[in-house]
C-alpha cells in the first residue's frame, strides 16, 4: 500500500482523487434502508422526556462530485455531471433550485453498469444518458433513470471501432458523433450505434484533421470540429463537406495551445476551451475572434477540463482541479460556481476522524483536505454544534493535517496531526494547553500519527501507521510502552482503534485485518476485514468497520464473523459516500464520517439511519 511507503495523509489526499472500488460480493445480510427511517428502536414513555429533535444527519453538501469532467442540462433544467474519482456514483444529476441529488448510477469499475473514467456525456432525443470512458474506446448508453442498456465500440480502426475516443456529440435526429484523436477522423454512427460514414481524413489540408479532440454539432446539423495538432477549428456541412477553418498556433488572441473543445450557441458563436492557456475563446460564426475569459474574476479555472452551453446561450466550464462548475454568460461576465464544498465555521468539511465520548458529544476532526480548515468540531448528542477548535498552520494548537480525536477523563481534548508528527492537547474549551511527539522512529515519536484512542485510566494510545505500532503515553505526553511492532500480533498499518469496556483493544490494520489485544498489548486474535479508518465495539462484543472502499459499514460478531452490511454507495441518507471515522454512543447507536459527503450520519445497531 502506498500508505506504508509515502505517509498515512498522503495515502489519504490521493484516496479523495481517485476511488480505487472492488467488485467484491457481498455474501451477508444486507440491512433493508428506507428513506423515511424510524427515528429510534425504542420510543419514550409518557413518564420519560422526549429528547429534542436532533439533526441528523451533521451537515452536507451541495455536488459531491469529486472532479466534474463533464456536464449538460436536461430538458428539464437538471444538472446531469459525470464525475471522475467518484465511488459512488459516477454520474449524477442534480435539481439546481435546490441544490438537491435527484440520483446517481455508475459506481466506478469496468462491468456493464460501472464506469471507469467518464471523459464526455450525452443526451440522445429520447434522453438517454451516453458516457464516454478515457482510453476504452467505447462509449455506454444507460436510460434516464441510470439503467444499463447497451455499449458501442472497441479499439481499432474499422467502421464501428475507434481509437483515441475523446469526444462524442448526437444531433437532434439522434445521430452519434465520436472524435478519434489517433484514427484523425470523426465517425458517425446511427441511433442504434451502426456505422454511418466518416468525416475528414489525416493531413492538414482543408478538410483533413490531426488529432481531433472535439465535435459539436449545432441545429443546422453543422459539424464543428477541434483540430488539436493542427491548432485550429474546422466546421463540415450536414454531408461532411468542408466549409471554413480558423484558428492557428500560439499565445495570443484567437490563437490556441491545445484545443480541447469547441461548442456553439444559438446564435452561432464559436466557444472554443483550451486547457493548456486556462482559457475559453471565443469567435464569432465566421471564426473572427471576439474576446477571452476564465470564469470567476476571484477563483479563475485551473484545470478546465470540459464547456457547455445552454438554451439561454450561458456557458459553463468544469474546473477538475478546483472541483467545480463555473457559469458565465455569452460574453464570459461570470455568474455562480456549482461547487463541491467551500467549508466555513458552520460546515463540516472532508472529515476523518469521529469520537463520541462519555457524555454522547460527538467530536469531527477534518484535516485531510488543505483547502478546508483544519479543525476539531463538537457536537452535543443531538447533533447541535458546540464549537470548533484548531486552524491551518504549524504553530501551537494549529494543524497541517489533522486526522482523529479522542477525549481522556477531564474532557481534555487531545488530536494526532499526521504531517507534524505529533499530538496536540487542549482544555475541554478548546484551550491549547501541549503538544507532544516529533518526527522519527524512536519512542514517544511518529512517522504517521493517525488513530487515537484514550482508555479508562487515561492512558493515551496512538497509532503510528508508517512505523507500525501502538504506542501508549499519559495525559502529559510521556511514553510508557508500546506493541504491535513484532511478533504473533504485528501490525501492517493501523488505521484505526477502539479500546471496548473490558480494556480489549481493537485494531483495524490496512493489511486487512482486526487484530484484537488485551489491555496489557498482549494479541488474542485477528479477523480478515476492510482496509478501514474506523472501528467501535459493542458492549455485546460486536464490531463495526467502516468499508472506505465499497462504502459501507461491517458488523461482525464478537468471533470475527460478519452478520451485516450497513449502508452502500450513495448520497441519500441511510446512504454512504468514503465512510471513515466510527463512533458509538451509550445507546450502542452508530455514527459515521463521510469524506465525500461531508457530514455524520447516525445509524441503529440494525443498520437504521437515525434522523433525530
Amino acid at each position: 500500500m502506498a500508505l506504508l511507503n509515502v505517509g498515512f495523509f498522503h495515502f489519504v489526499i490521493a484516496l479523495m482523487f481517485v476511488i480505487l472500488t472492488t467488485g467484491c460480493t457481498m455474501d451477508a445480510i444486507v440491512a433493508n434502508l428506507t428513506s423515511e427511517p424510524p427515528a429510534d428502536l425504542t420510543e419514550p414513555s409518557e413518564d420519560i422526556p422526549v429528547e429534542p429533535k436532533g439533526t441528523f444527519p451533521i451537515g452536507k453538501t451541495k455536488y459531491p462530485f469529486v472532479q466534474p469532467a463533464s456536464m449538460l442540462f436536461t430538458p428539464e433544467g437538471h444538472l446531469l455531471v459525470a464525475s471522475a474519482g467518484e465511488g459512488a456514483f459516477t454520474v449524477q444529476k442534480y435539481n439546481v433550485s435546490d441544490d438537491t441529488l435527484i440520483m446517481g448510477f455508475g459506481p466506478s469499475g469496468y462491468t456493464d453498469a460501472e464506469i471507469s473514467t467518464p471523459e464526455k456525456i450525452g443526451l440522445d432525443p429520447s434522453g438517454n444518458i451516453y458516457v464516454l470512458e478515457v482510453g476504452q474506446n467505447q462509449f455506454k448508453v444507460f436510460s434516464s433513470t441510470g439503467t444499463f442498456i447497451r455499449k458501442v465500440g472497441s479499439s481499432g480502426a474499422a467502421a464501428g471501432q475507434f481509437n483515441g475516443a475523446v469526444d462524442l456529440s448526437i444531433d437532434k435526429n439522434g445521430l452519434i458523433y465520436v472524435a478519434e484523436c489517433t484514427n484523425d477522423r470523426i465517425q458517425v454512427l446511427n441511433a442504434n450505434g451502426t456505422f454511418n460514414k466518416y468525416i475528414g481524413t489525416a493531413g492538414t489540408g482543408n478538410g483533413q484533421l490531426d488529432c481531433p479532440t472535439s465535435v459539436f454539432i449545432d441545429e443546422n446539423l453543422n459539424v464543428f470540429v477541434g483540430d488539436h495538432n493542427n491548432r485550429r477549428i474546422q466546421k463540415f456541412d450536414s454531408s461532411g463537406a468542408y466549409v471554413l477553418k480558423f484558428g492557428s498556433n500560439g499565445n495570443g488572441p484567437g490563437q490556441f495551445n491545445s484545443v480541447t473543445r469547441v461548442r456553439v450557441n444559438s446564435l452561432g458563436e464559436i466557444f472554443v476551451l483550451d486547457r493548456t492557456l486556462k482559457k475559453i475563446n471565443k469567435f464569432s460564426g465566421t471564426g473572427t475572434f471576439i474576446s477571452s475569459f476564465t470564469g470567476d474574476p476571484a477563483n479563475p479555472i485551473t484545470y478546465p477540463w470540459d464547456i457547455y452551453v445552454d438554451s439561454s446561450d450561458n456557458v459553463y466550464v468544469s474546473d477538475a482541479l478546483k472541483v467545480l462548475i463555473t457559469m458565465m454568460d455569452k460574453d464570459g461576465v461570470f455568474i455562480k460556481n456549482y461547487a463541491d464544498y467551500t467549508a466555513t465555521e458552520k460546515d463540516i468539511g472532508k472529515p476523518t476522524g469521529l469520537f463520541v465520548d462519555s457524555e454522547d458529544n460527538i467530536f469531527v476532526t477534518q484535516g485531510v483536505d488543505t483547502s478546508t480548515p483544519q479543525r476539531v468540531l463538537k457536537f452535543d448528542k443531538y447533533g447541535v454544534k458546540q464549537g470548533s477548535f484548531g486552524t491551518n498552520g504549524t504553530n501551537d494548537g494549529e494543524f497541517t493535517y489533522a486526522f482523529a480525536s479522542a477525549t481522556d477523563s477531564q474532557g481534555r481534548i487531545y488530536t494526532t496531526d499526521a504531517a507534524l508528527y505529533r499530538v496536540v492537547k487542549r482544555e475541554a474549551d478548546g484551550t491549547f494547553i501541549s503538544h507532544f511527539g516529533s518526527n522519527g522512529m524512536g519512542q514517544g515519536e511518529f512517522l504517521a500519527p493517525g488513530a487515537i484512542f484514550i482508555d479508562k485510566f487515561d492512558k493515551v494510545y496512538v497509532a503510528d501507521a508508517n512505523n507500525p505500532r501502538i504506542q501508549i503515553f499519559d495525559t502529559a505526553g510521556t511514553y510508557l510502552t508500546e506493541f504491535g511492532s513484532s511478533g504473533p500480533g504485528q501490525l501492517g498499518g493501523p488505521s484505526a482503534m477502539f479500546i471496548d469496556k473490558d480494556g480489549y483493544i481493537f485494531v483495524a490494520d490496512l493489511s486487512g485485518f482486526v487484530f484484537k489485544f488485551n489491555s496489557a498489548g498482549t494479541f488474542q486474535f485477528k479477523f480478515a476485514a476492510p482496509q478501514s479508518y474506523g472501528i467501535v465495539v459493542d458492549a455485546a462484543g460486536n464490531i463495526y468497520v467502516s468499508d472506505f472502499f465499497t462504502n459501507s459499514i461491517k458488523k461482525y460478531d464478537s468471533g470475527g464473523n460478519l452478520v451485516l452490511i450497513i449502508g452502500g454507495p450513495g448520497q441519500v441518507v441511510g446512504k454512504l459516500s468514503a465512510p471513515t471515522g466510527l463512533g458509538i454512543d451509550s445507546k450502542g447507536n452508530i455514527f459515521v464520517t463521510e469524506l465525500y459527503n461531508r457530514r455524520v450520519q447516525k445509524f441503529s445497531p440494525l443498520g437504521i439511519p437515525l434522523l433525530e
